[in-house]
């Protein structure tokens, strides 16, 4: 609401002057929500929050501010490439849908959006990016909205446009644009689209200022603007130009027939003013023209190159400060509505073009303004300089004197000299001056500084020591890098520039002084101890170390040099010495580096006198690697002039000693190492020496029966073995000693019946005796191995066991193993039958085949801890069958050209007994090109897992274009008496087609032969001959494949709706009545409407159920009629609407009346005898038929 125009008033009371005024320059203010939006080509196009995130068309711009109010900037070009918004625009604007006026092409500004150009902008990042309003530069920063192509590729009927039909625009600015391209050349039966080729204002208040608007044109009205009174809402346009320059625009003065035929209001070469009260500051219209196209009674709109007013008594537009000049013809028109002798137009301090005289008004001159000063030409281009004020021109400080303040087109300041300009372009003559001072900065070399560490500001003041007519744009220093040179005093040049891109410069003073150390640059180096192991750093060694070292200032030959330490002993060879370098310049500065030096011991370590051998043990892999303790053991008895670096101690032996370096010593070669890494070679000797004996293995207790004989020594040393690290296997070395309960050893082999004193071993009531048996081995290298363990012999039989049945057993896979088991007794006990205790373990899988065992096994009765008494049978499954293919297809299969062929399970399947499914392993010979018409035979084999090869099946595939149907038959609803029907089907291809066949329900009408293809076949049938019902009919066409049917069509048949008279009905009062009608017939479902005319009726009206006068319907929409009860109300004619799905009939009229001789009660059943004269009337019906 405070958006608006303001100016200050300053009045002055004071002494000596007395009383007086002055006025400032005009102000627009827009407020605005604070959001900015951005425009720029040259950003990301996303959010349009930032110059980097900038839009890059101006409608996105618009349109986000619009959203909740705000400001949009947008960025230009250099005046030698400025930037072009000529982006289709497809915003519908200046109707309403359907109407021929609503059209695309504009940039439509909405209320509440400030739209501001002349901003550098992001220009690729290397743009100013401002951040301020103020800081653009309109004079430099060029931006062009274009209209040229906007719509489509054709010039918009509007550039700009503002307002709509049902509202107002208002709280809205355009500052800073150059507004082309717009050719209002108009639509049928449209008004807007013939006026404001440039900017079209539909009843709204904007404000447009610091625009050049040119090379527009209209048909009709206003080349460059239309400022239109909005008839929709009753508002009047209140447009504000400041600060802009029109030129080159045009209106022809056409006929816009028949919109506007009859509406005389024509002209206005720049501004046309429709009952608009726009004001005009500070502008420049120049060189627009205004056609004679149309002429009417009193000249309206004649003389109007520059500006036209149609004035009512609301109309006040005002032109101050401006120049109109050069347009053809004329300046200014005004026409009214109704008193023409009034000025509308009010006018100051302008300069007019006249025929004679001065345009009316207050100070206003009619001299040749004398604009075109080509000294601004290079500065801010021809365009522009072509509209700046020579010196001598009229318009020189002759504006209102009461205005001070405020900026012109540029961006100069009004006022330069006494008073304004007039015009768009106050005349700046007098570029910047500036007059540097000293700086009170002391600068230090130690930052390497230049120029961009200063701030320009510090040397002048801005109050004092500068000077500009026009803002200033730019303030720098000019690049200049310090150095030692410019000690203690040196100059900078500030350069400004204002908007106009005139520089002036000057040189200001400033400190610098040196406190930048020296750079110190250390290499390492390597000394070698003397004679006494010492070392001393002499002044070559310290120049060698700080050889590259350098100062910004002093030369390297002026540098002192110190180090700390400089004596080095044995102590300092473990590692590099860190020593500490230091290095002064002639100022005191200084810069210090630490630097390695090595210092070396190059005398080797020395070997002993005599050396020993060194004694190694094998471990129990048999191996032994030298251990960093053995090498450091050995490497001590050498010695050092330092010390020795044990640890650093290394062999030429890099394998494990083995098994076989036993016996005789190995040499090596120890090399030993000093804290400097000098090195001596020693040879020493090792003796690999083995500890460890072999192992046995397979002793575990040992049981035999007294009977089966004497226990020799090899069944002793059955199963045991022995193996050793190095001698490797050692079983043919094992020794086996017995000995008896006592621990007398036992001679081998041992008789169980003679223990050497013709006694056997076990004597009744004993079973058993228990034998110790010792085993012994040794290695080569004299290692024993010693394990012990028990042997019992019993004196009992053992059960026997007798396997039944085949052994081997074969079965076929995969069919079931019925084992026949086996049988046991006990020879100890009288050979008594212990079947029932056999344990039968039996892993047989008939469906694997494969060689099982079957394993029968029984305890020794009483000896839980013995063996179990084994059998065995042998079961091989075997698989001799053959698998089986079976062709699931037809074969031949005809099959469909270009679709893929599957050759999977639903083609063929293999099945074997053992195996089951063996679909998978088909193998197939041959294949199909389905993309090739022809016979293909595809051969089909499979082999399973045991070998049994299946027998070969054959499969013939014929790729062929299938017979398809292309047209179905299509089925029908109809009544018996309808026309004949024909149904119709048509297919295509086909292999060999031999005919077709039509089906009824199934059953056939008899073949055709036909081979065409394609071939469209038809069938007609009469519905009175089929009857009535449901009926299904296909066809199916024949060829080499079979029979292809097409879909089923079923017909409906059904007679026609039929329906008996409608008979006349007399009831009386309160009798319940039910009305028949009879009808038959019909397709679908049938619907009844009962209707009345009765007293009051103009027609025949639907009859609805419930209460009507004293009586009530029921049934109105069934077949039968219910008067329950019946009343006089209800008299009248009456009929029945009857219709199924197709056809609608009408029974009747019939009447109804009331019966005053028949009582109203006693009566005989009305509904009876009713429905029987029905019944009645149609038998007569039917004999009449």
């Amino acid at each position: 609401g405070d958006s608006g125009i303001y100016r200050v008033v300053i009045t002055n009371d004071l002494a000596p002057y007395g009383e007086y005024s002055v006025t400032t320059a005009l102000a627009n203010v827009n407020v605005s929500s604070g959001q900015v939006f951005y425009v720029d080509p040259t950003g990301e196009n996303t959010t349009g929050e930032s110059w980097e995130n900038a839009f890059w068309t101006l409608q996105d711009g618009i349109n986000a501010a619009g959203a909740h109010g705000g400001e949009v900037w947008v960025a230009g070009g250099p005046i030698t490439a400025p930037i072009v918004y000529d982006e289709e625009r497809t915003e519908q604007w200046g109707g309403t849908v359907g109407e021929p006026g609503r059209v695309a092409g504009s940039l439509v500004i909405p209320s509440n959006v400030s739209v501001y150009g002349g901003f550098e902008g992001y220009r690729d990042g290397e743009g100013a990016k401002e951040t301020r309003l103020n800081q653009r530069n309109r004079a430099q920063n060029i931006a062009i909205i274009d209209g040229s192509k906007s719509r489509s590729g054709q010039s918009a009927f509007h550039t700009v446009v503002f307002g709509a039909r049902l509202s107002a625009t208002s709280n809205t600015i355009l500052d800073g644009f150059h507004i082309t391209g717009g050719r209002a050349n108009g639509i049928a039966n449209d008004y807007h689209t013939w006026r404001g080729g440039g900017v079209y204002v539909y009843g709204s208040s904007p404000t447009i200022s610091n625009c050049m608007i040119y090379g527009n044109q209209a048909a009709v009205s206003g080349g460059a603007i239309a400022a239109e009174y909005n008839t929709a809402v009753n508002i009047a346009s209140e447009l504000n130009l400041q600060n802009c320059i029109i030129f080159d625009n045009t209106a022809q003065r056409g006929e816009d027939a028949p919109a506007g035929a009859a509406n005389p209001l024509r002209g206005g070469g720049a501004i046309f003013n429709n009952r608009s009260s726009t004001t005009i500051n500070f502008c420049t219209i120049m060189n627009n023209t205004c056609g004679a196209d149309y002429t009417n009674p009193g000249g309206i709109g004649e003389g109007s190159g520059g500006i036209f007013t149609w004035a009512d008594d609301d109309t006040h537009p005002v032109v101050t400060n401006s120049i109109v000049w050069g347009n053809t013809p004329g300046s200014i028109a005004q026409s009214e509505i109704g008193n023409p002798a009034v000025q509308y137009v009010t006018a100051a301090h302008n300069i007019i073009q006249m025929p004679l005289g001065v345009y009316p008004g207050t100070s206003n001159l009619n001299d040749a303004p004398k604009l075109g000063n080509t000294a601004f030409t290079a500065l801010v281009g021809q365009e522009v300089a072509d509209y700046i004020p020579l010196s001598d021109s009229p318009a020189i400080d002759a504006a209102d004197a009461n205005v001070v303040g405020g900026d012109d087109f540029l961006g100069v300041y009004r006022t330069v000299g006494g008073r304004a300009d007039i015009g768009a372009l106050e005349l700046s003559e007098i570029g910047p001056s500036v007059a540097c001072l000293d700086s009170l900065l002391e600068l230090d070399l130690a930052d390497d500084p230049d120029t961009s560490d200063l701030d320009p500001f510090d040397f002048f003041d801005g109050d004092t020591s500068v000077f500009a007519e026009a803002p200033l744009w730019t303030v720098a220093l000019a690049p200049k890098a310090f150095d030692c040179d410019d000690i203690p005093v040196t100059q900078v040049t500030l350069v400004v520039a204002d908007i106009l891109g005139r520089t002036d410069q000057c040189v200001g003073d400033i400190a610098v002084t040196e406190t930048v150390d020296p750079s110190i640059q250390v290499t390492p180096i390597t000394r070698n101890l003397d004679a006494n192991g010492e070392y001393t750093l002499t002044a070559a060694d310290l120049a060698e170390i700080t050889a590259g070292s350098s100062d910004n200032c002093t030369a390297y030959g002026d540098l002192s040099i110190t180090a700390v330490p400089m004596e080095f002993d044995c102590n300092d060879t473990s590692l590099p010495q860190n020593v500490t370098v230091t290095i002064e310049d002639a100022q005191g500065n200084t810069d210090s580096g630490v630097v390695q030096v090595t210092i070396k011991d190059t005398d080797p370590p020395v070997a002993p006198d005599v050396t020993t051998a060194y004694d190694v043990f094998l471990l129990p892999n048999g191996t032994y690697t030298l251990t960093s303790e053995d090498l450091q053991t050995m490497a001590a008895n050498a010695s050092d002039n330092c010390d020795l670096n044990l640890g650093a101690t290394s062999s030429d032996r890099t394998t494990p000693f083995n098994c076989g370096d036993i016996g005789t010593p190995v040499s090596i070669m120890l090399t030993v190492y000093d804290m400097s890494l000098n090195t001596l070679d020693m040879p020493v000797d090792i003796n690999v020496i083995d500890e460890i004996a072999p192992d046995l293995g397979g002793i575990a207790p040992k049981t035999r029966l007294a009977m089966d004989g004497e226990i020799t020594e090899g069944e002793l040393l059955a199963g045991v073995t022995a193996e050793d690290r190095c001698d490797g296997d050692l079983t043919a070395s094992i020794a086996v000693a017995a000995f008896d309960e006592d621990d007398n050893p036992v001679a081998l082999p041992i008789d169980p019946d003679d223990r050497g004193d013709g006694q056997p071993w076990i004597i009744l009531p004993d079973t058993d005796y228990l034998f110790t048996l010792v085993y012994t081995v040794s290695d080569n290298s004299g290692n024993e191995a010693e394990e012990s363990t028990v042997f019992t012999l019993f004196g009992l039989q053992l059960p026997e066991i007798t396997v039944v049945g085949d052994d081997p057993a074969i079965v076929e896979c995969p069919f079931e193993y019925l084992d026949d088991g086996a049988t046991a007794i006990n020879p100890q006990e009288g050979n008594n039958d212990i079947t029932s205790n056999i344990i039968t373990v039996n892993p047989v899988n008939t469906g694997i085949p494969g060689i099982y065992t079957v394993t029968y096994s029984v305890a020794v009765p009483g000896y839980p801890s013995m063996p179990h008494i084994v059998a065995t049978r042998t079961v091989e499954v075997v698989d001799t069958e053959a698998p089986v293919i079976t062709v699931i297809a037809a074969d031949p299969l005809y099959w469909q050209r270009g679709v893929a062929f599957p050759n999977d399970s639903s083609i063929r399947v293999a099945a074997d007994e053992c195996e089951g499914d063996i679909t998978g392993k088909i193998v197939t010979t041959g294949a199909v090109d389905v993309d090739t018409l022809g016979s293909y035979v595809l051969a089909f084999d499979v082999t399973d897992d045991e070998g049994n090869v299946a027998a070969t099946e054959e499969l013939t595939v014929i790729v062929v274009d299938l017979l398809t149907f292309t047209i179905q038959p299509v089925g029908a609803r109809l009544y018996t008496t309808s026309d004949d029907y024909v149904l119709s089907a048509t297919y295509k291809d086909g292999a060999n087609l031999t005919g077709y066949e039509w089906f009824q329900n199934g059953d056939g009408l008899g073949f055709v032969a036909d081979s065409s293809t394609p071939n469209t076949i038809n069938l007609s049938v009469t519905p009175a001959d089929l009857g009535a019902g449901f009926f299904d009919f296909h066809a199916e066409a024949s060829d080499d494949s079979g029979q292809t049917a097409s879909d089923a069509a079923t017909l409906e048949i059904a007679p026609p709706l039929t329906a008996l008279p409608l008979e006349d009905v007399v009831l009386a009062e309160e009798d319940d009545f039910t009305w028949p009608v009879v009808v038959s017939g019909g397709l679908g479902t049938i619907h009844y409407q009962w209707q009345a005319k009765r007293s009051g009726d103009a027609d025949f009206v639907a009859i609805v159920n419930g209460v009507y006068g004293l009586g009530s319907y029921d049934g109105a929409g069934t077949a039968a009629l219910k008067l329950a009860p019946y009343a006089s109300a209800m008299d009248g004619e009456y009929r029945v609407e009857v219709s199924d799905d197709y056809t609608t009939i009408v029974v009747g009229p019939a009447k109804l009346g009331k019966d005053t001789g028949v009582p109203a009660a006693g009566v005989i059943g009305l509904s009876i005898l009713a429905l029987a004269s029905a019944l009645g009337g149609a038998r007569a019906l039917r004999r009449r038929k």
